[in-house]
């Protein structure tokens, strides 16, 4: 095993989890900003702001701000929208939070993302009891190996939190 492939951890596997919930999800388009998204979703399910407004529990002109880009939307609030839109939360979060999506390097092919895993990260899957018994995925690992970090995460416990984080912003 090479220095970028995490070892097999025995937990759950994160896209198989969520495999039946993306399959009846509309795609988004790339490169659309979150108020592009809710406007073009809205008209395509024949939805007025009121309509909208009401199924997520806020005011219509809260809609009508989102849709201009003038307001961020809260994480509860993206869910909401996802689920009454049949948008992939994922998805609508990242659209809802560009800087996520440069933190993460999204945008850019697989073989620029790191070469390799930071010394924290190798340790953390060095420590299987630890990553078992937190049910660390592959997924995670691999998530957490591409993002641009510059020192501000460096050991295994900084890592391990950083997982959980992203476990609680994605679910």
């Amino acid at each position: 095993m090479d220095a970028r492939t995490p070892p097999a951890l025995n937990a759950g596997n994160i896209a198989e989890d969520a495999a039946p919930h993306a399959a009846r999800r509309a795609p988004l388009r790339r490169h659309e900003s979150f108020g592009e998204i809710l406007y073009r979703r809205r008209k395509e399910l024949g939805l007025t702001q009121s309509v909208l407004a009401a199924r997520i529990g806020v005011q219509p002109n809260y809609i009508v701000y989102l849709e201009k880009g003038e307001r961020r939307p809260s994480d509860r609030t993206v869910r909401r929208m996802a689920e009454a839109l049949q948008l992939d939360a994922g998805d609508l979060f990242l659209a809802a939070n560009p800087q996520v999506r440069e933190f993460l390097r999204l945008d850019q092919p697989p073989e620029t993302r790191n070469a390799e895993l930071p010394v924290g990260l190798q340790a953390l899957i060095e420590d299987t009891e630890t990553c078992v018994r937190m049910g660390v995925t592959e997924d995670e690992i691999a998530l957490a190996s591409q993002l641009r970090l510059s020192g501000r995460v460096t050991n295994a416990r900084q890592y391990l939190a950083l997982i959980l984080a992203m476990r609680y912003i994605f679910s």
